[in-house]
């Protein structure tokens, strides 16, 4: 009896996108909870396409530093609102 094999969808993300979020770890924006939260958002987006840009994941990680924006303590805040528009922008 053969075995049905059934061909797996594999994203990529392009090497500019994986740049911009290792910069955003490193600058201490995404701790480990939300680095878990951008990428859950990423795989259900790679459900959608073969690849994942530069804006794709800059719109997801604006998205979860904006929702947990009141959670930051104030010093992390302020440094994050100055380097907004160097991010995002």
């Amino acid at each position: 009896m053969s075995e049905i094999r059934i061909r797996a969808e594999v994203s990529s993300v392009d090497p500019l996108a994986a740049t911009f979020l290792d910069v955003v770890v490193d600058a201490g924006h995404l701790d480990e909870i939300l680095l878990a939260e951008v990428n859950d958002r990423l795989l259900d987006m790679a459900q959608q396409r073969s690849m994942i840009g530069l804006d794709d994941v800059r719109r997801i990680v604006a998205e979860v530093l904006f929702d947990h924006m009141h959670e930051l303590e104030p010093e992390a805040r302020r440094v994050l609102e100055l380097e907004w528009p160097l991010l995002f922008y």
